[in-house]
């Protein structure tokens, strides 16, 4: 999945009622634009685990890695920041 706003933008985690991906299922998350890449779970009990509770891509050609761990849990690695 690859990102190029100029502006920030959230891509939202579906919870597994509404799509259900592989347990494994893994994607990669490039932001070419210079707009902020957000990822963020639905309001529907997603979680999204990730070192420091990081959940942004750092800045413009970075890049990360969700993989689904289970049902509306995922863990979220890379290049990734707080701010």
């Amino acid at each position: 999945m690859e990102t190029y706003s100029g502006s920030d933008n959230v891509i939202t985690i579906p919870s597994s009622s509404i799509t259900n991906f592989k347990t494994g299922s893994q994607f990669l998350i490039i932001q070419s634009g210079s707009g902020q890449t957000s990822i963020t779970g639905s309001g529907d009990g997603v979680i999204i685990r990730s070192a420091g509770g990081k959940l942004k891509l750092s800045s413009q050609f970075s890049g990360a890695t969700l993989i689904k761990k289970g049902d509306d849990e995922w863990y979220l690695f890379g290049d990734i920041t707080t701010w």
